[in-house]
């Protein structure tokens, strides 16, 4: 039996030479013999290859045919015979270079321990080589030998015990060389090992095979988990490196065409289209979509309203905002190409519907993976915000580029400002920028309508640029906020050039020009505001990043490490070390698990697909439960609990507070001195119940306080403590579900207290 997940030898090497195994091609010219280097050349490879082969497989026939292709391709022979010793007698048990029907034949009979290879071989227990069969005294020919014109006989032993003869033959004569022995030696070494290997499996086959039968369910289950979660994990890769591209792209069509190029060819979609929603006509429109093959097709002119009961309406209408059928029949002309399953994902920005992302598999009668769907999801909430801050993009440079067109057309105001601080003369721009006339403006005082928090700032620029003035910086720039004569203030770009006396140089007046420069300061806010966001978006990336680079690599060592080590030295192990390893595994898988648990349920949160099922529950009885099954899987650390309700019956979802209590129990023991007490209590009132969970650990760092419930944020003192910083923002989230809130007290080196505040009457 061979491993599947294990490196092997083709059944036909690729290093074999082709060969006829019938009568008539065994009477063909043989390949001329290859030089010295070219054999020690083949020898390395084969042997390599052989011995990778020996720890993959388990197929003792599998072997030693890989065995002897490789000692023909060594020597360039015919063909090739492994003798094994039975009792007073031999047997060929494997060949090659003979037609089917002879290899049948040959295997059945008997060999006598006076045959040629055996009597030359137990001469010298030394390899034997002959030139020419027909000048070979000894040589018996047969109809299995008649064509046999050199041939060489190596001994096939372990430990001192000799188990069989490989012998290779060739139609030529003098084929062999003396440098061949030491070659087919090592080859013969590889058939040694295959067989003592062979004989220690067999004898401990009927031994271990209830037990087998049971690791290989466990181990094709486990595979089979950990193949959905490293699809899983590689599709979060690629999405991450999907959205770096996407983030890129200024341009919209270019960006609905790479969201269905990328989708198809990194996130393994079959055929992919997407759809963008019109409120105003309540109509979908088409972008592009992908086929089987990733051909492009445009689907721009497309505008239809959405079917009802379509997969699209069932999507828009599901609490999840997602729709998936795994039987959509296929039409191929007049019969049906297959069943296949097709999913649909609202593309949204909060609650607002923006479009959809349809895919399906084609033809194909396989259906979608649970990480194909959650991909999916994840794809489309992944577009949704991009697209949505793509329009806020776009939206924005239509607004710059309104206000340039505006500011361009249109007169600003221009004032002469003298040298004692009164406004002398102002345009008639005034009504149009400040809202009154010429003459209202210059009836009060200049300073009187800047805002006071730039008053005295402006003030103080303009009586240094009027009493020192330098011809190096013959203009005078500021920007103030201004009262409009209906009492909001407008932002001004002011822009002033000096006169001087052309007889003392001193500054006579200032001529200003200002320009009305809310809009654009408007702009700019609503700029750093999603500059803002998407830093913070790229910070959650990059923590995301850096977590799984350590999370995940850390685990999948120690599980590539025990598979290794099972793999390769199995016979030795005895069934303790074996089940370790496997425990092991399993410890890994189930941290992985946890992870991808956690990030799972937070992505469900967030796009409102966790169902929120609150039932009668007695949180008291429900704690104690929890509490026990914690104290199983952690050891010797203590957990002390008390209960100081009368009345601990509540409306509650028992499913999500479990996740949530015991993130918090499993966070205090993680964090903890060892063997100190984690306390746990509940109170209530008749307002609310208090679910408390105290340690006596390392704490938290005042720095980090802030963003303790933000996703993939760990401690700077937490060390090398594994944790994915997923576990408090999904306790958050729970409890936020159930209408209450989390508090928290701590101090470095003391410890942390958390504190779950959950109303008894939902949304009290």
């Amino acid at each position: 039996m061979i491993d599947e997940d294990m490196p092997k030898i083709a059944s036909s090497p690729p290093f074999v030479p082709d060969r006829a195994d019938d009568d008539a091609a065994a009477q063909t010219t043989s390949p001329a013999p290859p030089t010295a280097d070219e054999k020690q050349q083949r020898a390395a490879e084969t042997v390599r290859a052989l011995l990778v082969a020996l720890t993959a497989s388990l197929d003792i026939d599998q072997v030693m045919q890989q065995i002897l292709d490789a000692a023909l391709y060594v020597c360039a022979a015919d063909s090739a015979t492994i003798m094994l010793l039975e009792e007073q007698a031999g047997r060929a048990v494997h060949l090659t270079g003979f037609s089917p029907d002879r290899k049948e034949e040959i295997k059945a009979q008997i060999i006598p321990r006076g045959f040629y290879s055996f009597k030359q071989l137990a001469r010298a227990h030394y390899p034997f080589l002959v030139h020419d069969t027909a000048q070979e005294p000894e040589w018996v020919i047969t109809e299995d030998t008649a064509s046999i014109r050199s041939a060489v006989g190596i001994l096939i032993q372990s430990r001192d015990q000799v188990l069989g003869v490989m012998t290779v033959d060739s139609r030529q004569i003098g084929h062999f060389a003396p440098s061949d022995l030491p070659l087919l030696q090592d080859i013969a070494r590889c058939a040694a090992l295959a067989l003592e290997n062979h004989y220690q499996v067999s004898d401990l086959e009927h031994k271990v095979m209830e037990r087998t039968a049971e690791q290989m369910n466990a181990a094709r289950t486990l595979r089979a988990k950990m193949k959905d979660e490293l699809e899983f994990h590689r599709n979060l890769t690629a999405l991450h490196e999907i959205t770096i591209e996407l983030t890129a792209i200024g341009d919209l069509d270019t960006f609905f065409r790479r969201t269905v190029e990328l989708g198809h060819q990194r996130l393994g979609f079959a055929r992919a289209a997407l759809f963008l929603y019109d409120p105003e006509s309540d109509q979908c429109l088409g972008t592009y979509s992908a086929d089987a093959s990733g051909q492009l097709a445009d689907k721009r002119a497309a505008a239809f309203r959405v079917p009802p009961d379509s997969i699209l309406d069932q999507a828009f209408n599901s609490a999840e905002r997602f729709s998936y059928s795994a039987t959509l029949d296929v039409p191929a002309g007049p019969e049906s190409a297959g069943i296949a399953w097709n999913a649909a994902a609202v593309l949204l920005n909060g609650s607002e519907r923006l479009g959809w992302i349809l895919v399906d598999s084609g033809s194909s009668s396989q259906p979608a993976t649970p990480p194909m769907l959650e991909t999916l999801a994840l794809y489309s909430r992944t577009i949704g915000a991009l697209l949505a801050q793509k329009r806020v993009q776009l939206e924005l440079h239509r607004s710059e580029w309104a206000y340039r067109m505006l500011a361009e057309n249109i007169n600003d105001l221009v004032f002469r400002f003298t040298a004692a601080g009164q406004v002398s003369w102002v345009s008639p721009s005034s009504a149009t920028l400040l809202g009154e006339a010429p003459e209202a403006f210059l009836a009060y005082v200049s300073y009187s309508r800047v805002h006071p928090e730039d008053r005295a700032l402006l003030r103080e620029r303009i009586t240094a640029f009027v009493e020192y003035p330098n011809p190096l910086q013959p203009t005078l720039q500021a920007t103030v906020r201004y009262r409009h004569h209906d009492g909001h203030y407008i932002w001004l770009e002011l822009n002033g050039k000096a006169r001087q006396s052309p007889e003392t140089g001193e500054v006579e007046e200032v001529i200003f020009s200002a320009r009305d420069i809310s809009e654009r300061k408007q702009a700019e806010a609503v700029l750093r505001s999603a500059l803002e966001r998407e830093r913070e978006l790229n910070d959650l990336k990059s923590r995301f990043v850096a977590m799984a680079s350590h999370e995940f690599r850390t685990p999948l060592a120690v599980i590539l490490s025990s598979a290794e080590m099972i793999a390769s030295y199995r016979q030795r192990m005895d069934e303790k070390k074996i089940d370790d390893r496997l425990h092991k595994i399993i410890d890994q898988v189930n941290y992985l698990t946890t992870i991808m648990d956690n990030m799972l349920q937070l992505s469900r949160m967030g796009s409102g697909r966790v169902d929120f099922k609150p039932l009668r529950l007695d949180l008291d009885a429900a704690c104690r439960t929890w509490i026990d099954a914690i104290r199983m899987t952690r050891g010797s650390q203590p957990i002390e609990y008390s209960c100081s309700c009368t009345d601990p019956t509540a409306s509650m979802d028992q499913g999500l507070l479990r996740i949530a209590v015991l993130n918090l129990i499993a966070n205090a023991i993680q964090y903890s001195v060892a063997d100190q007490p984690v306390a746990v209590s509940l109170e209530c009132d008749e307002r609310e119940f208090r679910i408390a969970v105290q340690d006596t650990g390392i704490g938290i760092p005042e720095a980090d306080q802030a963003r303790l419930f933000e996703p993939f944020h760990r401690g700077e003192n937490v060390g090398g403590k594994a944790g994915a910083g997923l576990g408090l923002s999904v306790t958050k989230e729970v409890i936020e579900m159930h209408g209450g809130t989390i508090t928290f007290s701590s101090a470095v080196g003391v410890g942390s207290t958390f504190v779950l505040h959950l109303p008894r009457a939902q949304g009290a």
